[in-house]
């Protein structure tokens, strides 16, 4: 047992002591009262007994006090009876006093040196109040009055561990063995000791002595293993770990030890070899493992030699542990990280079909099925998730944004205000859930409430740069506030000057504000960032190059646009006609 645990040992038989004493004082309080009433030396009992009573009542109440007040009365009314003293000394052991309760606790074990309480009380206050000699004593005399009781024998080393007198502890550990034979705690203790002492050899005899006393026992061997190692000498736990293998071959400790002898020797084959048996046990938990996979987890970030080490113990990881959710979602961290997407998404599924209740787990599938634009499983699996977590607004933006995709607008809108209307303090999930329910008004061609939730999203986040790109294109196509369109897209131009569909926005706005130069400027920027494969971004250049009289170009331009995929509602009828349409 060692001191920490020694030490709540103590509180706990403190509390013990103060319960005890008093039921034992109100018991012999009657003796003591015949006596003086026998011996007739004027004490008034009847003054005595009420007032240890009322004490006694005021203190299990907890009015210390009070009590204290009245035991200091039972003193004066008789300053030899030691359970006042007593009581006395436990209140002020209580208040941190310990000078007074010192005082009163040596006067109770004076008065009644054989009461095993008091001596136990006296003993516990000498080692609070760093008596460490005096403490000693009264164990000593304990031990010799009750040899066979080992818990006197633990208190009595605990006292010279806490003056450090190792010596004198090894010495009542080395008495206590004669009575209980080898034992694991003591052997512990004792090898801890000898490490204090920079005793190595006398350590290693310690643990010895465990294995010889029972060489079935694997965790005995992990012990003097983990000594050497602890003490950088691998060699010889390395020849702990040969004695282990001996008894159990398939100990999941010495795969653990095996894999990090031969990694640090710079024996990586080896290493991962013994690691990967370490991850067949399932009896190594899962913890564990984890752990290790985490240090693969940053690892493989920067060096991707490794990655294929990492997937190996991943399978070796589920293959060991296939009911634990935890298990799969570490592996689809690891595929989805690496953009791996269908396969990350299969093992996240797994997880929470495991775990259901996994909320940040749905949210990965989700993210995944928003990413791969899998409106069908987005909004299955958000309307799964929402009837397991009702509560939590960011399942209502993906089931949104599954219905956006489908064109389902007032579907859209409802879920998405629902969602809206939970939020509390998750400021990023509000200003997607205001983007997305902008974008859906819109589409309904509700401009005010669509204005509305764009405002909102500007208001709490001027700098959104997807919805001042957004709402500056819809602005655009309505021909309404152009003025602020043209600020808010200009703005998130300024924020990223490479992105074609920000270049194209700024460039529409100008092209409806008829400035057909800037719009084609604009454009041709747009282009120059990727937008030449888009068909409305070079239907939009064919459109004011067509305003500025170049003619040919833009009806080449258009027909561009139809070979690149969908263009505007009017690209065909503009290349029938050859002519611009609005």
């Amino acid at each position: 047992m060692g001191t920490q645990e020694k030490t709540k040992h103590y509180k706990l038989k403190k509390i013990k002591y103060v319960l005890l004493i008093t039921i034992l004082s109100l018991v012999g309080l009657s003796a003591y009262a015949e006596k003086a009433e026998k011996n007739g030396d004027g004490t008034d009992v009847t003054s005595f007994r009420y007032s240890y009573f009322e004490a006694s009542k005021e203190k299990v109440l907890g009015n210390l006090l009070k009590a204290e007040e009245l035991f200091q009365n039972c003193v004066a009314i008789n300053k030899n009876e030691p359970a006042p003293h007593y009581e006395l000394a436990s209140i002020y052991f209580l208040n941190n006093n310990y000078s007074k309760a010192l005082h009163h606790s040596i006067l109770a074990y004076k008065l009644d040196p054989e009461n095993i309480w008091y001596r136990l009380f006296l003993a516990d206050i000498y080692l609070k109040t760093k008596h460490y000699k005096e403490s000693a004593a009264v164990f000593k005399k304990l031990v010799e009055d009750y040899p066979n009781y080992i818990d006197y024998y633990f208190d009595w080393a605990t006292v010279y561990l806490n003056a450090n007198k190792l010596k004198n502890a090894l010495e009542v550990y080395d008495k206590l063995e004669e009575i209980m034979g080898v034992n694991e705690e003591l052997s512990i203790q004792k090898e801890r000791i000898y490490l204090k002492m920079d005793k190595m050899d006398k350590a290693v005899e310690e643990i010895r002595k465990l294995i010889k006393s029972d060489p079935s026992k694997p965790e005995y061997y992990e012990l003097l293993s983990e000594l050497y190692r602890a003490n950088n000498m691998p060699d010889k736990a390395m020849e702990v770990m040969d004695e282990l293998l001996v008894i159990d071959p398939d100990n999941a400790f010495v795969h653990l030890f095996l894999y990090d002898f031969h990694r640090t020797k710079g024996d990586n084959e080896k290493a991962i070899s013994e690691l990967k048996m370490a991850f067949k046990i399932a009896q190594i938990d899962l913890e564990t493992k984890v752990g290790i996979m985490i240090y693969y987890y940053q690892t493989t970030e920067k060096d991707t030699s490794l990655l294929e080490e990492a997937y190996s113990l991943l399978d070796l990881l589920i293959e060991a542990h296939p009911k634990e959710s935890k298990a799969f979602s570490l592996y689809a961290d690891f595929l989805n990280r690496d953009e791996r997407l269908e396969d990350a998404r299969e093992k996240y599924r797994l997880a929470v079909e495991l775990e259901p209740a996994l909320h940040l787990i749905w949210r990965q599938v989700l993210i995944i099925n928003s990413a791969l634009r899998d409106s069908v499983a987005l909004i299955e699996e958000s309307e799964a998730a929402i009837e397991l977590f009702p509560s939590i607004p960011i399942f209502y933006l993906f089931n949104g944004l599954g219905q956006l995709e489908y064109k389902r607008y007032e579907e859209a809108i409802n879920i998405l205000t629902t969602g809206r209307d939970m939020v509390t303090d998750q400021m990023n999930t509000l200003l997607h859930i205001s983007s997305s329910l902008g974008d859906a008004y819109n589409e309904t061609r509700n401009f005010e409430e669509s204005d509305k939730a764009f405002d909102k999203v500007l208001e709490l986040d001027s700098n959104n740069i997807h919805v001042l790109n957004n709402y500056s294109y819809y602005l655009s196509l309505r021909e309404d506030k152009l003025e602020k369109a043209k600020t808010m897209s200009k703005k998130s131009n300024d924020m990223d000057s490479a992105n074609a569909s920000y270049l194209d926005t700024y460039g529409w706005i100008l092209y409806k504000m008829k400035d057909y130069d800037g719009a084609i400027i604009w454009l041709k920027k747009a282009m120059e960032s990727g937008g030449s494969k888009n068909a409305i971004i070079v239907e939009h250049l064919a459109d004011a190059q067509f305003r500025k009289g170049n003619k040919e170009l833009a009806i080449e331009n258009w027909i561009k646009a139809k070979s690149l995929g969908e263009g505007s509602e009017l690209l065909d009828e503009k290349i029938l006609k050859k002519d611009l349409v609005e």
